[in-house]
């Protein structure tokens, strides 16, 4: 697993999903900015050793079948 770390807060990431979803604001209107901690939790993020989305459930046995071209 790839651990992201942001270089602006230096919070760390378990996915690039979970890394996207805290950083919020308009590159071009200058805005651009981390969630601070209240805000991620309140967008379903939760942090054991790394922030990461709460309620992510994946079917694993769904995304093999369709990595493998499986009809389900």
């Amino acid at each position: 697993m790839a651990i992201s770390v942001c270089a602006a807060c230096h919070e760390s990431f378990a996915s690039l999903g979970s890394f996207d979803a805290h950083r919020v604001g308009s590159h071009a209107e200058r805005t651009r900015r981390c969630l601070s901690v209240s805000e991620m939790v309140s967008n379903g993020l939760t942090k054991r050793k790394h922030w990461h989305f709460a309620n992510t459930q994946f079917d694993f046995e769904a995304l093999r079948k369709h990595q493998q071209g499986i009809a389900s």
